[in-house]
């Protein structure tokens, strides 16, 4: 056996083996061996690639691409291909390692394309001024997805919430330090004033100084302090906290830790509520209480006027309103009632209205629905005046309407609007009740008939007679004297009367007629 360089067409040299005890002159190429088995040229061809030729050069090796993958443990291989010098096999991804050594990122994506995947990174930004932090959920919805932590060179480290294109960025957490020392810690901010919920217990130390924070929670009380800056002088500051007995509301002066007065105080003895104070003896201020009380017990029994307890509350050391809550049984008149009762009247709960009651109102009132009173009389009109109450309006009779003066009608309206005067009733010397023959004026003797006197007799008569319309004078009819533009007397031209009555006059176009004494007499020219 001897060693031998086999050059393979488009390949590199390869060291193969060639079995000297072959007849001397075969062919050589049913002579080669390569992995302990005896190879021809064709084989080697398909096996390194290339077209293969002889040579006795010694030496060289057979390249390949990687096929394997970079893990935390070694890949035993089996392959008779050496790696090329510029190949290199991959990272796998896959790979859980524990790092012991320290890595550095000086890299970070803060562009839209980071949104776009979900998963961390993390790295230097602006070219490596400050580290960064960040998390990317791809499936949220949009300017959700994207959050990051960021520490500054000034000091402060930021938990932000950042847009999907990564220029805008909002705090929701800030944290600032000088040297070692945190100097200030910002939950949320002032444009989205977000709700901070803590679950679990928390210790709160507190420092001695208000300083500009609008609530200061202490393990020291244990107490909780709230500040408005803004309040004006001794205005701004209050405090809850618990005491080894007790629980207090305070009002706190702005000196720290200055002067504090209750508002409200709890004592305790164990897990009983021995006393409740509501404000304080020096300030004696007024409280006022929605929606209902109940007070279960007597306890403590009478301790002065106003003690409210399950008894009731005493008065003149009576215990007013024993039982539960009454019903009104008083109505509301025009005058007080006193009442005797010693319970007190529910709250929903309301005494009727007398409807009896006469009252004279000063105010003055509007109805938005109709105003109903009774029929009334002649003699008392359902409207009337307080001064003069037989003067008014009154209902007769369905849809009848009536006026009443004194006590008597005067004038009435019917249901289809007919009006009628039901009494004498006369002004500027007009009467036009029928039958009334007034002395002087116009009157309506009767249907149809209407009439004028003077000095107590009838001047005028104006009636309609069977189809007629007639002007009857009682005295002497005297007319003005005629003038050059008009006569004293006209009578129109038109037909002569079928039954002329003595001293009937008429024209005609023949010119004038009279009837004298049974007989018509004209044209008188």
């Amino acid at each position: 056996m001897a060693k031998a360089k086999v050059q393979l067409a488009g390949g590199l040299p390869r060291i193969v083996t060639i079995d000297t005890a072959a007849t001397e002159g075969a062919d050589i190429g049913t002579n080669l061996r390569y992995g302990g088995q005896v190879q021809t040229l064709a084989q080697l061809q398909a096996l390194f690639g290339g077209g293969a030729s002889s040579s006795s050069t010694t030496g060289g090796a057979i390249g390949a691409n990687p096929s394997a993958t970079i893990g935390l443990t070694a890949v035993n291989g089996a392959s008779r291909a050496f790696l090329r010098s510029d190949a290199a096999p991959a990272l796998s991804q896959a790979i859980t390692p524990t790092w012991t050594g320290v890595h550095k990122f000086t890299n970070y994506d803060n562009t839209a394309t980071f949104a776009t995947t979900t998963g961390m990174q993390m790295g230097a930004a602006v070219a490596g001024v400050y580290p960064v932090l960040g998390w990317s959920v791809a499936t949220a919805a949009a300017n959700t997805k994207v959050w990051d932590a960021v520490a500054l060179p000034s000091g402060s480290l930021l938990f932000r919430t950042v847009s999907d294109d990564y220029v805008s960025t909002v705090n929701w957490l800030a944290v600032a330090r000088t040297a070692t020392a945190i100097t200030a810690m910002v939950y949320g901010n002032a444009t989205d004033n977000p709700t901070h919920g803590f679950y679990g217990p928390a210790t709160f130390n507190w420092a001695q100084s208000l300083g500009a924070y609008p609530i200061i929670l202490s393990s020291a009380g244990p107490r909780v302090l709230f500040t408005n800056t803004s309040g004006a002088v001794d205005y701004k500051n209050w405090d809850a906290g618990a005491g080894t007995t007790s629980w207090a509301l305070r009002l706190r002066t702005d000196a720290f830790p200055g002067t504090t007065v209750d508002a409200l105080n709890f004592t305790r003895v164990g897990v009983a509520v021995t006393a409740m104070a509501y404000g304080n003896s020096t300030d004696n201020p007024t409280h006022t209480f929605y929606g209902g009380i109940v007070v279960n017990a007597a306890t403590g029994g009478d301790q002065g006027d106003g003690t409210i307890n399950a008894t009731g509350l005493y008065i003149n050391g009576v215990a007013v309103g024993s039982s539960s809550g009454a019903n009104p049984t008083a109505s509301v008149g025009i005058t007080a009632t006193n009442g005797v009762a010693t319970t007190f009247m529910r709250s929903d709960a309301a005494p009727a209205l007398s409807q009896s009651i006469s009252p004279t109102w000063s105010g003055t009132h509007t109805f938005s629905n109709p105003l109903l009173g009774p029929n009334g009389s002649n003699t008392a009109p359902a409207y009337s005046f307080s001064s003069d109450p037989d003067t008014g309006m009154y209902r007769s009779a369905a849809n009848v309407l009536n006026f009443a003066t004194a006590g008597t009608s005067r004038f009435s309206i019917g249901a289809g609007g007919a009006a009628a005067f039901t009494s004498s009733v006369q002004a500027m010397g007009y009467d036009l009740t029928a039958g009334s023959g007034v002395t002087n004026g116009m009157y309506l003797q009767a249907s149809g008939d209407v009439r004028f006197g003077g000095a107590g007799v009838e001047m005028l008569r104006l009636n309609y007679n069977s189809g007629t319309q007639q002007a009857t004078f009682a005295g002497m009819a005297i007319t003005a004297a005629s003038t050059s533009t008009q006569a004293s007397l006209r009578l129109p031209h038109g037909s002569a009367p079928s039954s002329p009555t003595d001293g009937d006059m008429w024209t005609t176009t023949s010119g004038l007629y009279v009837r004298i004494n049974g007989s018509t007499i004209g044209p008188l020219t």
